[in-house]
């Protein structure tokens, strides 16, 4: 069996920690050699993926449909509607926030150093991606068919793993990150 360490695995924790305790000294150490070997290592990035997630939507997706085949539509009440999209509204405004605001009101980032301020936000916006998977259950719910496309299904399975492989595999500082 192939084992890849993670060059991760020596860092602190982002989701047990607050905002105030993330600094570069405690969250982005100096990688090891065996971390800079398992970087270019293609198995080192294929394993840091989360396939389970693509693959938990995906099959979710497949039961929910199945499960509702031979059942008349989910009426959802059009205020529950209302407040999830209204809470996705808030959710990302707040997410799109804490990314401008880390980048100085510059869109892209391109050339801005890294700090733990944009890594915050690129990590809110990865745990966007899973509350986003609401949209295929409401669609899936209603029996709205049209909605349901391959593109729809394509993106909301291909989203996550892009994300959750920047997020797992983001360099250091150190790594010129």
């Amino acid at each position: 069996s192939h084992r890849i360490n993670s060059p991760r695995s020596h860092r602190r924790d982002l989701r047990r920690c607050t905002p105030d305790e993330w600094s570069a000294d405690t969250l982005f150490q100096a990688p090891s050699a065996m971390d800079l070997a398992n970087s270019l290592d293609p198995f080192y990035h294929l394993s840091h993926v989360p396939w389970w997630a693509a693959a938990g939507y995906l099959g979710g997706v497949y039961a929910v449909h199945r499960a509702k085949r031979s059942s008349p539509p989910t009426a959802l009440p059009k205020p529950a509607l209302a407040l999830y999209n209204a809470a996705q509204v808030v959710v990302n405004a707040y997410v799109a926030w804490e990314i401008a605001s880390a980048l100085g009101g510059r869109v892209w980032g391109i050339g801005i150093a890294d700090t733990p301020r944009v890594r915050h936000g690129v990590y809110l916006h990865y745990l966007c991606k899973y509350l986003d998977f609401a949209d295929t259950l409401v669609i899936v719910l209603r029996k709205k068919a049209a909605q349901l496309s391959f593109l729809h299904l394509y993106h909301h399975a291909s989203i996550v793993l892009v994300w959750g492989w920047v997020v797992a595999t983001w360099p250091s500082g150190a790594d010129g990150g």
